[in-house]
């Protein structure tokens, strides 16, 4: 289950189509620049793919909005809400995301972009609003498993505010250490 409906909501009108889950993570994210309209998120997908997210899209003929797959996000630009029904990805307020790996010409296969949904904005998993006390780490997720023994793709706002660069650096060294004992 790696698919969804992505439906999207602006001046009345309503799209939709079936997207992968990584890249509706990554135009869910994309919120963060806060921009007014589906034409203005949509250049982001330049930045965040290497392309605009229309070409990355399965258009419907005739909108549907009933999940698909892993389910759906909603994103109406009318009332600055996001509705997330899906399983592919947790969407955090805060957090980070990887680049698509084979984004043309980025140079930026495996890197991470940190990104945060304006406050403006409102996002419910599942019907509940989402808390802003917890920041998504997937993408860093074994640094985070170096530095505490534990694995955990979403940590609170608290935890993160302690993780420093300096910490991700050394994290790096003990996984390339731990990789040289391996072979």
């Amino acid at each position: 289950m790696s698919e969804l409906r992505i439906v999207i909501k602006d001046k009345g009108k309503v799209i939709s189509g079936i997207v992968h889950g990584g890249v509706a993570s990554r135009i869910f994210a994309s919120l963060t620049k806060n921009p007014e309209n589906w034409v203005e998120l949509n250049k982001w997908g330049y930045y965040y793919s290497g392309e605009p997210f229309y070409r990355l899209i399965k258009w419907d003929e005739v909108p549907k909005t009933e999940p698909y797959d892993a389910g759906r996000l909603i994103i109406d630009f009318d009332k600055k809400e996001v509705i997330s029904e899906q399983t592919y990805f947790t969407p955090c307020r805060a957090g980070f995301k990887a680049y698509h790996p084979e984004a043309p010409g980025t140079g930026v296969s495996k890197a991470h972009y940190p990104y945060k949904i304006p406050d403006e904005w409102k996002v419910f998993e599942n019907g509940k609003l989402v808390s802003d006390d917890v920041v998504c780490i997937y993408p860093k997720a074994e640094i985070y498993e170096n530095l505490t023994g534990e694995f955990k793709t979403t940590i609170s706002k608290d935890e993160a505010k302690k993780i420093t660069w300096w910490d991700e650096i050394t994290s790096l060294e003990k996984s390339k250490k731990m990789l040289e004992k391996v072979s």
